[in-house]
């Protein structure tokens, strides 16, 4: 199975961004509001989120050719 070693970085890679959004919720509930950077950051993320998600959809279309 060659895809295992990727599958196994997506998901690391995925958890590490979870952990991430839960720091932020943390930080704008406890430290601080968002502001103007903030949100376009998160629109950024939320948009980058969305290509990742059609990618990954996409990969259920591939058939093999060799």
């Amino acid at each position: 199975m060659n895809s295992l070693y990727q599958f196994t970085e997506i998901m690391n890679e995925m958890n590490k961004i979870k952990t991430n959004i839960s720091a932020l919720q943390a930080i704008y509930t406890n430290v601080e509001a968002r502001n103007s950077a903030d949100e376009a950051l998160i629109d950024l993320f939320v948009s980058q989120a969305n290509d990742l998600e059609a990618a990954a959809t996409a990969l259920k279309g591939i058939t093999f050719g060799g």
